[in-house]
């Protein structure tokens, strides 16, 4: 029986791997723009970061990718226009939690 539980778990972990990332993250980040540096008049709204950990091999993106991407929706959640000195870090990866690529990625977030 305790090995019927193992193959559950497995299986469950394998199937919560494929949730996607959510279309409203695309929209919102779709009216961020990306810069080296923010532009001299904006208004800087403050330091922002997101993480994404990549649960299986189908996603079409990097997890760097997505990173920026849930990091422009939070910019547009705080009335940002703009993120500014954006960094990325690679992030620890655990395959015991089914992160098979993880990255955060950091900046300013700015109105101009």
């Amino acid at each position: 029986m305790n090995m019927r539980m193992i193959w559950l778990a497995v299986a469950a972990i394998g199937i919560a791997g494929c949730a996607s990332t959510s279309k409203d993250v695309d929209v919102a980040a779709a009216g961020v723009t990306v810069a080296a540096t923010a532009p001299a008049r904006a208004k800087v709204l403050g330091p922002i970061e997101a993480s994404h950990c990549k649960r299986n091999g189908h996603e079409s993106s990097s997890a760097e990718e997505t990173a920026l991407q849930l990091l422009k929706s939070k910019a547009a959640a705080m009335g940002a226009n703009g993120v500014a000195n954006v960094a990325y870090e690679a992030e620890s990866v655990s395959l015991l939690s089914n992160c098979w690529s993880s990255a955060k990625a950091k900046g300013i977030a700015f109105v101009q």
